[in-house]
């Protein structure tokens, strides 16, 4: 099933310290995907700052997914995990968010690949192009 014209990928790029934390290296930056088509987006970081790819908009069960697709440079970006957020858990069909989270290690440029699929069909790949300095 192919997804309707009115779904695409927008991905939009934002930072922001954490509360309380006036540490530059505690600076978290965001990139937010929805599902509104395929986009390129650069992020600038410094060593020791942390990189989270979010869908808001997760619902695995009408059959959303995101996956990290080829490879990075593991020497500059380091990859922390995965975290699932449920808004109801434990009830059916219920949504959340789903991030990829990972932490600028050393200088220099990597990119993050996420490939975006609909009850397992492919829809469509969007890059994180990440410079650390």
């Amino acid at each position: 099933m192919k997804l309707g014209t009115g779904l695409s990928l927008v991905v939009v790029a934002t930072a922001f310290l954490l509360a309380g934390c006036a540490d530059p290296a505690a600076t978290t930056h965001a990139v937010h995907l929805t599902h509104d088509g395929a986009e390129t987006v650069e992020v600038s970081m410094k060593v020791g700052q942390h990189l989270s790819i979010v869908d808001d908009a997760f619902n695995a069960s009408v059959g959303d997914g995101w996956t990290v697709v080829g490879t990075l440079d593991s020497a500059i970006l380091r990859y922390d995990g995965e975290d699932v957020i449920l808004d109801n858990p434990g009830a059916d069909g219920g949504g959340g968010s789903h991030s990829f989270d990972y932490t600028a290690i050393s200088a220099g440029s990597t990119t993050v690949t996420v490939e975006y699929s609909y009850r397992g069909d492919s829809q469509f790949e969007s890059t994180v192009r990440v410079l650390v300095d």
